[in-house]
């Protein structure tokens, strides 16, 4: 017989090493087991564990730079509504005679220089001191200089033109049209005279000497606030200009000035340079040159007077006429540190040094003055061009500067003498 069984138990056959462990003690082996197994994964892994912090930062640090900059709704920039045209043609009309006054020195000439100094219709104590200053010996005043005073070191073929718009004020336009008689060196295009037009302004600079002074050989742009060593630049100019004749030299249209490199639009409505993304989507502006002076032949006035007729306005003059439309016509502006971007040391050894072309942002009071220190010997000065520009200061001179805080970003650290690229 079977023996009998023991009730409720029934018999169990398990291996003997199974019998020495508790339940406790199988519970503790798998938890130390699963330890074992992830330390392994991880040393096995450790490459690609690094490999995704680094890829969640790179995502990270953009992010943080665009909530820290700050915000902008895009708002409406006023003069230059959203859905408004800013189709060059409707505002210049090309095909149609658009000036009021000009003079006629470019009849059967060609000048070797011709500037145009863009000016505000009230803005005659700033054209008088350019007068009496850095224009005084050039041929467009003495052919008309009726107090028959003797000009120091004329020079020929150099002619300055103050370019202005319409005021619509019959008032003040009886004031332009004195001024032009009696000195002959205004310019008047048909448009409203305003800040929102300063790129319509700079456009019909490229459609009046197109139309009417197109036998200059260099022509160039600058503001009233700006003081222009025109000897400098006519030795500069003839420099070119005797380079070019040179055999096996390439011939490269010329678009001088300061160069400004990796400027970001300004997003902060409340800005005075504010850019829109609706005017202007991209990140960068093309490298461009700044509209306080620059240098242009006659051949390049051509190709960016036609090229305007081709790219949609933006408010910023220097950016639209020597960045977009320069780069939509093929031409590459360059550097000369004899162009200023602000205002240079008011020193004669700064001022009166040879190679220094123009000093900006001066008013009437402090052009005289920059005119009488330029003129002084400067025989125990160093030669060195005087930097102007933010990118060659310190960042102690940035945060205590005219350019200020907001300003400081579109100056960019890269931009030097002849380029930038």
């Amino acid at each position: 017989m079977r023996p009998p069984r023991e009730m409720g138990s029934y018999p169990i056959h398990m291996a003997s090493h199974e019998l020495l462990y508790p339940t406790e003690m199988a519970i503790t082996n798998t938890g130390t087991s699963i330890c074992h197994r992830l330390s392994k994964l991880f040393s096995i892994n450790r490459k690609l564990f690094i490999f995704i912090l680094v890829l969640l930062a790179l995502f990270y640090i953009p992010a943080y730079h665009q909530l820290a900059q700050p915000q902008s709704h895009d708002e409406e920039l006023d003069g230059w509504p959203r859905n408004g045209t800013r189709e060059v043609r409707l505002f210049i009309q090309p095909d149609n005679v658009t000036t009021i006054i000009s003079p006629n020195f470019c009849e059967g000439k060609q000048p070797f220089l011709l500037v145009v100094v863009c000016s505000a219709v009230h803005n005659s104590e700033a054209r008088k001191a350019i007068r009496e200053t850095w224009a005084s010996s050039t041929s467009s005043l003495r052919e008309n200089n009726r107090s028959n005073e003797v000009v120091p070191h004329p020079l020929k073929e150099v002619f300055v033109v103050f370019l202005l718009g319409d005021p619509d004020n019959s008032t003040l336009q009886s004031v332009v049209e004195e001024e032009s008689r009696r000195f002959g060196d205004i310019v008047q295009e048909g448009f409203i005279d305003s800040y929102n037009n300063l790129t319509v302004k700079s456009v019909m600079l490229l459609k009046w000497v197109t139309q009417r002074c197109s036998s200059a050989l260099y022509v160039m742009k600058t503001d009233d606030d700006t003081m222009v060593n025109l000897q400098s630049l006519q030795l500069f100019l003839k420099s070119h200009q005797s380079s070019l004749v040179k055999p096996r030299t390439k011939k490269v249209p010329l678009l001088v000035g300061n160069l400004i490199c990796g400027a970001r639009p300004i997003l902060d409505s409340t800005h005075k340079w504010y850019m829109p993304r609706y005017i202007f989507p991209g990140r960068t502006y093309p490298n461009y040159l700044s509209g306080s002076g620059y240098v242009m032949s006659q051949e390049v006035v051509q190709a960016l007077y036609e090229a305007s007729q081709k790219v949609s306005l933006i408010p910023l003059e220097d950016v639209y006429i020597t960045g977009q439309c320069a780069v939509y016509s093929g031409i590459r502006p360059s550097g000369h540190p004899g162009f200023s971007l602000g205002k240079r040391p008011m020193s004669t050894c700064s001022l009166g040094n040879p190679q220094v072309i123009t000093t900006h942002r001066l008013n009437p009071k402090e052009l005289r003055e920059a005119w009488d220190l330029s003129r002084m010997s400067t025989l125990l000065c160093n030669k060195t061009v005087p930097s102007s520009t933010p990118a060659a200061a310190p960042q102690s001179f940035l945060r205590g500067s005219m350019f200020g805080r907001k300003q400081r970003h579109i100056f960019n650290s890269r931009r030097n003498g002849l380029g930038c690229y």
